[in-house]
């Protein structure tokens, strides 16, 4: 992916996205060296590291280093450029994230994906294409549309099949997707054998 460059202000997340996080900012620092850029070995390295400022009670204000954060925080911190960049490219991009909803809330996915769609512009090209657990992302009134969800299914065998959802037939225009769903009318439902813990 070509490198594009953001600023603070295009990406701000005090205000896209209430993580009661405060700030986040990046310091120089002698931890593992990261090249950007020049890879002929006549560039300069430059090592950076993260930390995320807090405000607690009384304003009382602390720091947080990466690895002290939240899965959450920082699934969202690494998610964000990409969603930025894929949403302002001008070209052919696909952006694939592997269980968008993992670590995250069900409304703070909600925010990375309306966020994604309020900033591609008519001149964006850019796709989104993610996998989920999530039904609650399954809302086709709010979110997506019926021919933007596809129902992975699997066999007795464990072979797994990709089916678009207009694909299935008999489906009224104000269903509930999400009750048709865990009624099994779609499949893509874990069969599962009753099972007991041993004591």
């Amino acid at each position: 992916m070509e490198e594009q460059p953001f600023d603070q202000e295009e990406l701000d997340l005090s205000t896209s996205i209430d993580m009661q996080m405060g700030e986040f900012r990046t310091k120089n620092g002698k931890l593992y060296a990261v090249s950007h850029g020049d890879h002929s070995g006549k560039g300069n390295p430059e090592v950076k590291y993260v930390r995320f400022r807090h405000r607690g009670s009384q304003d009382h204000e602390y720091f947080l280093d990466w690895h002290q954060e939240s899965q959450g925080t920082r699934k969202i911190i690494m998610l964000l450029p990409l969603l930025w960049i894929a949403a302002r490219s001008p070209g052919d991009l696909i952006l694939l994230v592997d269980e968008l909803d993992n670590s995250l809330h069900t409304q703070l996915a909600k925010a990375l994906i309306q966020g994604f769609l309020d900033t591609c512009t008519n001149r964006t090209r850019a796709q989104l294409i993610f996998t989920t657990h999530d039904l609650l992302l399954m809302d086709c009134n709010e979110l997506l549309r019926r021919d933007e969800i596809w129902i992975t299914d699997k066999s007795i065998d464990g072979e797994s099949t990709l089916i678009g959802l207009p694909e299935y037939r008999g489906i009224m225009h104000d269903e509930d997707i999400r009750k048709s769903y865990l009624e099994g009318r779609f499949g893509g439902i874990p069969q599962l054998d009753s099972f007991t813990l041993e004591k």
